[in-house]
């Protein structure tokens, strides 16, 4: 017989049933590893407890034909096999009056309808209902894809196998059911994940797929970049763990859970949570069918990459065993028991997709039809097919549950959750023991918290993988916490802060305002007082470590007693762009107290930050008084705080010492009367001192923390315990208060990026990994040559060089062009050059050259210049403009790699990295203006004749001994032009394909590198791979290899991994495959461990050599 009682929209599912139950359900204990025998009874009772059974089961889910479709990824890949099984995990739970099936999948994302048809079968085989089980993915993202998204499809023979294979593992472990024990516990790992979502610089923000300049957080800003200024959440370090085992204490199952997004692996793989698996059940001498799950958390802005530290070298397998140390010593410790009474409550929530106004959806329309039946190649056009696909669907339905095993509380929810989302499950469930299984039951894509949407970046771009409702977060987190309190019959529990002994003390100060900052949500700061709660604007970051004594980003020590929150973790809001705004009645007379995080370099812009405000907002005078720390337009005040009343008195007061970066500062700003006092970490000497005129508006009451009041120059960094009085704080009050937070002020410190010395040329030489048989020489060194980036010879043997030194702000930050090209003559004959001659310089920004009769042909954009010297001074004293028209936008993506073709044209690459970048381009010659667009081009130097030809190719376009044309791009080595452009023009009637052959496969391909590694700054691809392919070249000689029919040697330049790689090319049909060649070994032919080594550009030089 099955009881159920329902209530709408929740169900509560109280039920029997003889039927068996699926397997092991993950545990949390938050507050410790074992249990009062007295207390579980007392939770328990009442009525006859029936024998608790368990099952569990695991099916083979790999796929049984290949080729299959890989997602994950922005772009479609494909495997041709396994590197290892991929499994279908089922837990079945029976407690004599309610069954429960979890099932645990490995695959990156599931969608609700395979799902749905895998429980409908395991409930027509079991008599259990769908509605008492859970199915989730771990998010490997080394599977077959079961869903389409992004630039992905659907993999439809294996979309259609999958369900079936769910389905028997769910029933399998049904059938298994025995009497069993389980077991629960948790603890705290900080070691094992990180946020990975970063904040970057105002400076340093890029547009999103739709073009539009808002990407102010992103995933993998890399190890220690500067660029960043910290991470944009908080982390759920907490390791959990149910387990499982026989009467006779044989391991039956272990289910855990963690926060942490997947490791990466090759392609086939279960990722690191099948490698877990295998070490827990060797640490636990488990038998045959002993079952281990690892269960995703919320882990939607979490890895295991601390970028605030360097790279630590671990492997996947390396990180699964400690993780299955750690685990294996939890279930050591726990308490076994042979009861667990067992609930469940299943709501839907329907919610809307952020779906595209008018106009981004005409533009995704022409994209769309632009592409024709051809999968999308870059961001724009993946983000076009899925604006459609939300436009199209408009809403959709989420099932969310909640389970209560035991005492232990369960949530699932669909796909990628947020750490701050779990942290508000688990701070608010009744029960106190509580985890959070995400990726369940259905892929809705990212879910992040309203804040974080205002910040951008790929976690909120509108697609599948990212397309629900700005406030879908917190209608989710409403409709669990209900849940919750269904299956425990208990009301939530209250967020409340705990004070410490410097809480304690402002508080005996009796502020009229105080802002903890300890706030998980939007957009209400509240003050602890009661009396002026603040509001938050768009643009922070909610829930970061608060105050303590550390530099930099580390998180925070797991719980202990301290100064601000006692035994919870202090923490802090980071403002990127936005303020907290208030109204006080603050008189002539009045106070405000804080902590300050800066995180932005002193010498990034004219103020470095403005991190309180007092008077009318968006006043363009900015009348009122303000307190920021100095910048470049007052070098004496940078790093320092500084007072300012507004652009009519211009009145400033500049402090005496330079804030530590990234470090927590005490700052106390007292007015009374006319007389101001700034103090700087408890100090009694005040750090500014003197008579401030007052010029707030009469009746002004606003006050803004985090930026000025018409909001320039805004506070990038964190800001903790904001203390407000309507009286003026002694010098002893403030020293009193600073010593109750137990902090030493800290070391002046200044911002700096990852340690890396330059080397003295001898040194790096001596760094560099040549391949056994070949010897590398010193031909040019600094002060000859600086910042080269493109060379040529003329036919006197003379080295000509392009230097790029004003990159990538001009000489003077603003722009000032200063490239310059200079001759190097080997006057000697001793193989090294001994003398250079500057011929021109303030050229903008040039990227290639090519020596013309007796002169030279440069890009510069957004001009193409030929440069003579006709007075014989060795300096270029004639001009000519040959072509015009040049992109001018990011300095990395410019015209570049002048080549003479065998046909008589000069061929140049449009620096382009995808195929809309720069689409209406124009260029002008003596023969006219013609339309390139985004397309490569060549020209006569002569005549002015100019035509596109395939492309872009992003840096150099090279081509081989028989005039067949390659180009390169970042994570593209090398492809091949297959389909030259002057042919595919002759029919327009017809759509040309794609004209390019990748020839150095797969895309983003492995290196080899002999530096230390670290992850791109700006790029979704791991370390170790191709990200900034560049400067390529085929080897036109025999003297370093002899000529061999139909194979050939390429070389592509990696700057950021700084090495060469050598490709050996073979001629396949109409096009090319290459491979390394194989004596290279662990590392490339060419491959330095100076980091400062950056190689741009390979040539054949006039004697041979490389």
């Amino acid at each position: 017989m099955i009881q159920s009682i329902r209530k709408n929209p929740p169900s509560i599912i109280d039920a029997h049933s003889h039927t068996p139950l699926n397997r092991y359900m993950p545990f949390i204990n938050r507050q410790c590893l074992t249990f009062s025998f007295i207390a579980f009874i007392a939770l328990f009772t009442p009525g006859i407890q029936a024998d608790f059974k368990a099952g569990a089961s695991m099916v083979d889910i790999s796929p049984a034909q290949y080729p299959v479709r890989v997602n994950g990824s922005f772009t479609e890949r494909s495997a041709t096999q396994a590197a290892d099984k991929l499994f279908a995990k089922a837990l079945a739970l029976d407690d004599g009056r309610q069954q429960i099936i979890l099932c645990v999948v490995d695959s990156c994302m599931v969608p609700r309808t395979l799902i749905d048809r895998a429980k409908s079968d395991a409930s027509r085989a079991t008599g259990i209902p769908m509605s008492q089980m859970m199915v989730s993915a771990t998010h490997t993202h080394s599977a077959p894809s079961a869903m389409g998204c992004l630039g992905s499809r659907v993999d439809p023979r294996y979309a259609a196998m999958l369900p079936d294979r769910i389905a028997r593992s769910m029933v399998n472990a049904v059938n298994r059911l025995k009497p069993a024990r389980i077991g629960w516990a948790q603890m705290e790992d900080w070691k094992h994940t990180f946020n990975r979502r970063w904040i970057r610089r105002p400076d340093k923000v890029f547009n999103d797929p739709f073009g539009q300049n808002n990407v102010r957080a992103h995933m993998h800003p890399g190890h220690e970049n500067p660029d960043a200024t910290g991470p944009s959440g908080p982390v759920d370090p907490e390791l959990s763990v149910m387990a499982l085992q026989t009467m006779d204490g044989e391991p039956l199952a272990v289910f855990a859970n963690y926060s942490m997004h997947y490791f990466g692996s090759p392609l086939l793989s279960a990722d690191y949570y099948g490698r877990f698996a295998e070490h827990i059940a060797n640490q636990m001498n488990a038998g045959a069918d002993f079952v281990a799950i690892m269960s995703q958390g919320t882990s939607g802005d979490l890895m295991w990459m601390d970028y605030g530290v360097p790279r630590e070298n671990i492997n996947d397998d390396g990180y699964a065993e400690e993780m299955a140390n750690l685990t294996a010593a939890l279930v050591k410790g726990i308490e076994w028991h042979e009861t667990a009474p067992l609930r469940i409550a299943q709501n839907s929530l329907s919610l809307a997709y952020r779906i595209p106004g008018p106009g981004r959806l005409a533009w995704a329309e022409q994209e769309v039809e632009k592409m024709g039946n051809r999968l999308p190649r870059s961001q724009p056009e993946i983000y076009a097919k899925e604006s459609i696909y939300l436009h199209e669907r408009q809403q959709t339905e989420l099932i969310l549950q909640a389970l209560r095993i035991g005492d232990l509380g369960i949530t699932a929810i669909p796909n990628e959750v947020f750490a701050i989302t779990g942290l508000k499950l688990k701070r608010q469930s009744p029960l106190t023991n509580m985890f959070n299984i995400s990726l369940a039951n259905g892929a809705e894509g990212y879910i992040p918290p309203p804040e974080q949407h205002a910040l951008g970046g790929y976690t909120t771009w509108a697609a599948r993988t990212a397309g629900l409702e700005i406030n879908a977060e917190p209608r989710i987190v409403e409709s669990l916490l209900k849940l919750l309190e269904e299956v425990s019959d208990r009301p939530r529990r209250a967020l409340k802060e705990t004070d410490g002994p410097y809480a304690q003390s402002i508080q005996k100060s009796n502020p009229m305002a105080y802002w903890r900052l300890e706030e998980m949500s939007m957009p209400v700061a509240h003050d602890i007082t009661g009396r002026y709660n603040a509001h938050f604007e768009e643009g922070v970051a909610l829930h970061l470590p608060g105050a303590d004594e550390r530099i930099g980003y580390q998180a925070p020590i797991p719980p202990a007693k301290n100064a601000f929150s006692y035994h919870q973790i202090n923490r802090s809001t980071h403002f990127a762009g936005g303020r907290l705004n208030a109204k006080l009645p603050l008189g002539n007379d009045y106070t405000i107290e804080f902590w300050l995080w800066n995180g932005l370099p002193a010498d990034s812009r004219a103020v470095t930050g403005y991190v309180f405000s007092r008077g009318r907002d968006g006043d363009p005078d900015a009348s009122g008084e303000h307190l920021g720390i100095g910048g470049t337009q007052q070098p004496h005040l940078a790093g320092r705080l500084f007072l300012f009343n507004g652009n009519k008195q211009n009145q400033i007061l500049g402090g005496r010492n330079t804030l530590a970066f990234q470090a927590w500062h005490h700052v106390v700003f007292v007015r009374e009367g006319d007389q101001v006092r700034v103090h700087l970490d408890g100090r009694t000497q005040p750090e500014i001192d003197g008579v401030f005129s007052h010029t707030i508006p009469e009746g002004e009451d606003a006050l803004f923390l985090g930026g000025r009041n018409d909001n320039l120059f805004n506070f990038e960094g964190k800001l903790d315990e904001i203390a407000i009085y309507d009286r003026s704080l002694s010098p002893d009050e403030i020293e009193a208060h600073y010593k109750a937070s137990a902090l030493a002020p800290p070391s002046k410190i200044t911002a700096t990026g990852p340690v890396a010395h330059p080397m003295t040329p001898e040194a790096s030489i001596k760094k560099i990994h040549i391949r056994d048989g070949y010897e590398i020489e010193l031909v040019a060194r600094e002060p000859l040559t600086m910042d080269p980036v493109a060379i040529d010879w003329d036919t006197q043997g003379n080295l000509w060089v392009i230097e790029m030194a004003d990159y990538p702000l001009g000489l003077d930050g603003k722009g000032q062009q200063g490239g310059r090209v200079r001759m190097l003559e080997d006057l000697n004959r001793d193989g090294i050059y001994d003398q250079q001659s500057l011929f021109t310089d303030s050229l903008s920004f040039p990227t290639g050259i090519l020596t013309w009769r007796g002169g030279i042909i440069v890009t510069a954009a957004p001009e193409i210049l030929f440069l003579r010297d006709t007075n014989m001074d060795g300096k270029a004293d004639s001009r000519e403009v040959l072509v015009s028209g040049l992109s001018t936008g990011n300095q990395q993506l410019r015209a570049n790699g002048l080549r003479w073709g065998l046909d008589g044209w000069v061929y140049c690459a449009s620096g382009g990295h995808h195929g809309n970048y720069g689409i209406g381009t124009k260029l002008r010659s003596r023969a006219g203006e013609t339309l390139v667009g985004s397309r490569d081009f060549r020209f006569r130097p002569d005549t002015g004749e100019l035509e596109p030809v395939s492309g872009p190719s992003q840096n150099g376009r090279i081509r081989d001994n028989w005039g067949r044309w390659f180009g390169t791009q970042n994570m593209r080595p090398l492809w091949h032009y297959v389909l030259p452009d002057h042919y595919l023009r002759r029919n327009p009637h017809i759509a040309a394909p794609n004209p390019t052959q990748l020839v150095v496969t797969p895309l983003g391909p492995e290196v080899f590198p002999a530096s230390v590694p670290e992850k791109r700054f700006h790029s979704f691809n791991e370390a170790g791979h191709f990200t900034s392919a560049c400067g390529g070249m085929f080897y036109r000689d025999n003297v370093l290899w002899p000529e061999a029919a139909g194979k050939q040697h390429a070389f592509t330049c990696e700057p950021f991994h700084n090495l060469v790689q050598h490709h050996l090319v073979t001629d396949e049909g109409v096009s090319f495959s290459a491979e390394r060649d194989a004596p290279e070994g662990v590392l490339d032919f060419f491959a330095s461990e100076d980091r400062w080594c950056r190689p741009v550009m390979t040539r054949t030089g006039p004697d041979g050599a490389l």
